[in-house]
């Protein structure tokens, strides 16, 4: 489960773990479910025997659509060896009340997923090592950045990677 408020290091975690896996996003192995979908699907996509593949993954973009089902961590942990099922706990939208929703069910997600023997990689970044992360991006990309313009963009973004 990709989880935090950091979308930008979601995307980027994903995107490693398919290549980590060695398929591509567009494969015909790798499915992309919408967390509206019930987790039984996600579950049952996840289960279908790979036919070209030695994987099949399954992607389930924005989960927080769905509440974990009480025996989820259970399901998860008798998904076969094949499979790798990929949960991202997209941001969405909404007011204050939706917003609490959005967190207690990530809660409750992340959850099942440790219940289930899954792993959880939670992307949050505080304000403080917005700067640091910043730099490590430059350098990530063999640019040169000043300590004055890492501040300004941290300024500028409110202290937020994404």
């Amino acid at each position: 489960m990709l989880s935090g408020d950091e979308g930008a290091l979601r995307r980027r975690a994903l995107s490693e773990t398919l290549a980590a896996v060695g398929v591509a996003s567009d494969d015909l192995e790798v499915a992309h479910l919408d967390g509206a979908v019930s987790p039984s699907e996600w579950l049952g996509q996840a289960c279908t025997a790979p036919f070209l593949s030695e994987k099949r993954v399954v992607i389930v973009r924005n989960m927080l659509r769905s509440e974990a089902p009480a025996d989820f961590g259970a399901q998860c942990a008798a998904l076969p060896d094949y499979a790798l099922l990929i949960l991202v706990a997209d941001e969405e939208g909404g007011d204050d009340n939706r917003q609490t929703r959005l967190k207690n069910l990530r809660t409750q997600w992340e959850k099942a997923v440790n219940a289930g023997k899954g792993r959880v990689e939670k992307f949050e970044v505080s304000p403080k090592e917005v700067q640091d992360a910043i730099r490590r991006e430059a350098d990530r990309l063999g640019k040169k950045i000043s300590e004055r313009c890492t501040q300004l963009l941290a300024e500028m973004t409110g202290g937020s990677l994404s």
